[in-house]
């Protein structure tokens, strides 16, 4: 029943969002990337009955979070991470490596807006879970092999069943938080 009101808010005109999010792209991307990793992450959480919107400069509703697309190329050991989220911060924010994300699409330009869409779901359920946990598979797999981005040609990589509950009692203890 709760599944059913979520989805049936979501729709509706004037209600607020569960989650506001806020992209800073740094980098050049091939025309429509951005676009389309967007539209990708927005499907997905409206999948599961989470309404997210997109919005400008700085995230218009509480819970926000702030994803920043930058070229992170380097010899640290942190540049092949296709992103990075500090769930436990107060300010929600979220990294995500555009060279890392270019190197995991190969070749293949049509996967890059894939593949960017899929990260910043994975890191934005990050925050919305408030934990720092991966899933054997799906979204929220620690790392995704090649069979993943093969996989998530043709549709979005899948939310286990525990990942879709953590979700649900992470908004509801982040919805707490903003009244305190």
């Amino acid at each position: 029943m709760l599944v059913c009101a979520v989805v049936a808010q979501a729709g509706q005109p004037g209600v607020p969002p569960d989650v506001s999010v806020a992209l800073h792209c740094e980098v050049v991307a091939t025309p429509g990337v951005v676009a389309r990793a967007k539209q990708l992450a927005k499907e997905v959480f409206d999948s599961i009955g989470v309404n997210m919107a997109w919005c400008g400069g700085r995230p218009t509703h509480e819970p926000g979070i702030l994803i920043k697309v930058d070229l992170l190329a380097g010899p640290d050991e942190h540049s092949n991470e296709l992103g990075n989220t500090t769930p436990f911060a107060k300010t929600h924010s979220i990294t995500i490596n555009y060279d890392a994300v270019r190197r995991s699409a190969g070749t293949s330009r049509q996967l890059e807006p894939v593949i960017l869409g899929h990260v910043m779901v994975h890191e934005i359920t990050h925050i919305l879970q408030g934990v720092n946990r991966h899933s054997e598979t799906g979204m929220m797999k620690a790392r995704w092999t090649p069979e993943d981005y093969c996989d998530m040609q043709w549709k979005p990589l899948e939310f286990t069943p525990e990942d879709i509950i953590l979700i649900r009692l992470g908004l509801v203890v982040l919805r707490e938080q903003e009244f305190r």
